[in-house]
């Protein structure tokens, strides 16, 4: 019986029913790729899924992408026209810099292009900056708190100001920014935490219901303290082994964790060494290095919202009721680390933060506690003591 060959594996393309399809995901969506048909699985169908690759290659290498191929708010942006020295046209030079390209993708996806797109443009882009008062942005920000809520002001007046330090760089003002006095206050810190058992019982009810691949994320969240997004982004070239404890832990001390680029080494427990241990062997691990560790149950690896959804689905059919997030666990572990008489240096560079020097991050990795209540209860009577024995 004749064999019909197997159509050509190119990353990130599938074929069905003799057509091929340009399939991206994660960053590749953050970068301006889209999902499109490539006809019928030919010679020039595979050419055409050869070079989208390549050009994927070449962003996600840090290589300068060519003008017509730049990620699609970028090439939006850059192809609109701004009265000249107005804060657009500031804008559309800042995001041409080496320093724009150098932020986590995070950081510009997440934080800056919504902040932009959504508040500062609409309001200010055809504005100079010296003619913007203060009175005009605290109106600003309190209408987009009125209709977006607290943490989307919160967030705007931020950019602001970090970009009026950019408009200053860029020679477009050297006035002191105007929104100084404009108060922003921030919503209140969350403050959902785990113990130790209930991350472990998270991590083995993934894994009991075929979510292995995020059964591993869940503890290392736990054990090593990395984000969500540190956890699933994880490579075969993180992977190393701690000469004194022989388990394994994953080394980010050269380009840092994914949102801020600071140094982190992740080490797991005895039982997530085993589990972790377990997951790779079963799975059969590429051993390419730039290969993603922790996947989908489909093989393919994990997006940041199909992360967030398997962990509700878990959390819906073993957890009914519990509304915590997978992003908790940090905050949990650094809780730990201070109720056990931790040090805020030692424990910052742990967790790859600022915790030892922002007084709004110690609170939020470190919300009041009923144990570190009783700690202090008891530092203060042995001060007693030895002030009654003087």
């Amino acid at each position: 019986m004749e064999r019909r060959a197997s159509p050509l594996k190119i990353p990130y393309t599938s074929v069905r029913k003799g057509k091929r399809y340009f399939e991206p995901r994660g960053r590749m969506l953050e970068h301006g790729f889209a999902p499109k048909p490539l006809g019928p699985d030919d010679e020039r169908a595979r050419r055409a899924a050869w070079a989208l690759l390549e050009e994927w290659i070449a962003i996600r290498d840090g290589r300068p992408p060519p003008a017509a191929k730049l990620p699609s708010k970028e090439a939006a942006t850059i192809a609109k026209a701004y009265p000249r020295g107005s804060i657009g046209e500031a804008w559309q030079e800042w995001i041409t810099t080496g320093e724009w390209r150098a932020l986590a993708d995070s950081t510009r996806t997440k934080i800056w292009w919504p902040a932009w797109l959504k508040r500062i443009e609409p309001t200010f882009g055809d504005c100079a900056p010296d003619t913007v008062t203060m009175d005009m942005l605290s109106d600003w920000r309190a209408r987009i708190e009125e209709v977006s809520g607290l943490d989307a002001a919160h967030k705007a007046l931020k950019v602001w100001r970090a970009f009026w330090r950019v408009m200053q760089a860029l020679r477009y003002t050297q006035l002191s920014d105007p929104s100084a006095k404009v108060r922003n206050r921030q919503p209140a810190a969350r403050d959902q935490r785990y113990t130790h058992g209930e991350a472990m019982q998270r991590a083995k009810a993934a894994w009991r219901l075929g979510y292995r691949g995020l059964a591993c994320i869940i503890l290392i969240a736990w054990d090593a303290g990395f984000s969500p997004k540190d956890a699933r982004t994880l490579r075969r070239r993180h992977l190393r082994l701690d000469p004194q404890t022989k388990r394994i832990v994953f080394d980010k001390s050269g380009e840092g964790r994914e949102k801020t680029g600071v140094a982190v080494i992740g080490t797991l427990s005895k039982f997530g060494d085993w589990l972790v241990r377990r997951y790779l062997g079963d799975f059969g691990a590429d051993h390419a290095p730039e290969s993603i560790l922790f996947r989908m149950r489909t093989g393919v690896p994990y997006g940041e919202s199909r992360l967030g959804g398997d962990f509700a689905a878990v959390r819906l059919t073993a957890f009914p009721g519990d509304l915590r997030q997978l992003r908790d666990m940090r905050r949990s572990g650094v809780m730990e680390a201070f109720a056990g008489g931790g040090d805020a240096r030692d424990v910052s560079e742990k967790f790859g933060n600022s915790i030892d020097r922002s007084n709004f991050l110690f609170k939020t990795y470190n919300p009041v506690d009923l144990e570190k209540v009783r700690q202090t209860d008891a530092a203060r009577l042995e001060g007693r003591r030895r002030r009654n024995k003087t």
